[in-house]
């Protein structure tokens, strides 16, 4: 039941069988990840982060990332990362950030080696390089 929601949602957002209904979409996003369905806590993240359906909250957006992160969803535990290297909803926290960076590499997320080492060259690390190599051979 809860993936067919996921679904429903899906099609609502992208217009896939008629309109675009991002509002809606949202809602029965909400439903699921109320059920604990990871990905539709990603999704309501993805739409406060994008102000798809929702308004633009990165705060909002933070807080979805971090319950789907906490369940193992991969791209959550990158966008997580990222917010919390940068600061987006005001926490900065590298330390953190670089932990689900590396939490979401380790699942196969490899746009996590990008931004570890961004994050580890923009922090002026010498070893950004080697952080990447040593990722890629885990």
């Amino acid at each position: 039941m809860v993936d067919a929601q996921v679904a429903f949602a899906e099609m609502l957002l992208n217009g896939r069988g008629g309109a675009c209904l991002p509002q809606a979409a949202a809602q029965w996003f909400k439903r699921a990840a109320a059920a604990g369905h990871a990905g539709a806590m990603f999704a309501i993240g993805a739409q406060y982060a994008n102000g798809q359906g929702l308004s633009f909250d990165p705060v909002a957006a933070q807080k979805w990332f971090a319950a789907a992160a906490e369940r193992g969803h991969g791209y959550a535990q990158l966008m997580l990362g990222g917010y919390l290297c940068n600061g987006r909803a005001g926490e900065h926290n590298p330390v953190a950030g670089r932990l689900w960076l590396e939490r979401a590499f380790a699942q196969g997320v490899q746009e996590a080696a990008n931004e570890l080492s961004y994050f580890a060259s923009k922090a002026g690390s010498a070893g950004a390089i080697g952080l990447v190599e040593e990722l890629r051979s885990v």
